[in-house]
């Protein structure tokens, strides 16, 4: 309800830019058939952001972004199409983030430093602020997993950590630390990826999930 609000909405310099944006956003975009899929033996489809950025996740409005971010809008995909294997593959880091305001339950300002953590890419800048650490929060993160996987089916699941590399191959939470395989077992998924660095070459895929240190 702020003034400086309402003077943006009725800005027409601002109006006249975001228009022409979109109109050149229109123009480098490239858009294929859905069907395209279906000539490769191998698709990908790469998920936009967190999970608990998804706009039906009310818990953490209004800081949503307006879209599915998890397997919704594939699925919606996919049903149209001929039937194929599929592998779902979550992706986390061993510790949570966040850039921008909004909810953050294990948010921990020390983190960062005692682990050096950092990225390279999320910077701070005067929309979203500071890039944000945090614990791994397994309640919240095996919470997600069962909103999103209900459009899973049966899809295989599997599951991907990583920054291993920054936090000695472990999981970092609140109250201790778990190995990677401990969530992949409680998410009773059947594959596990460990990231240990930028690379392909750093990453450990079809790990064994047998293992449960708890």
């Amino acid at each position: 309800n702020s003034p400086e609000f309402f003077e943006l909405l009725e800005n027409e310099n601002i109006t006249i830019n975001y228009i022409s944006d979109l109109e050149y956003m229109k123009n480098i975009c490239i858009t294929a058939d859905e069907s395209i899929t279906e000539n490769y033996d191998t698709a990908v489809f790469e998920g936009a952001q967190g999970l608990m950025l998804d706009r039906d996740r009310e818990d953490y409005f209004p800081n949503l972004t307006p879209t599915n971010t998890g397997m919704k809008n594939v699925r919606s995909i996919l049903n149209r199409l001929e039937k194929r294997d599929t592998e779902i593959c979550y992706v986390t880091r061993s510790y949570f983030t966040r850039h921008g305001a909004g909810r953050f339950d294990t948010e921990c300002k020390e983190i960062r430093n005692k682990y050096n953590l950092y990225d390279k890419t999320n910077v701070t800048n005067e929309f979203q602020g500071n890039f944000r650490y945090g614990w791994f929060d397994l309640p919240e993160f095996m919470h997600s997993l069962k909103i999103d996987r209900k459009y899973a089916l049966k899809d295989k699941i599997s599951i991907a950590v990583t920054h291993l590399d920054m936090t000695d191959g472990m999981i970092i939470c609140p109250t201790g630390k778990l190995m990677p395989e401990d969530i992949a077992y409680m998410a009773g998924t059947a594959k596990l990826y460990k990231s240990f660095g930028e690379t392909a070459e750093n990453i450990i895929e079809n790990v064994p999930v047998f293992t449960r240190s708890m």
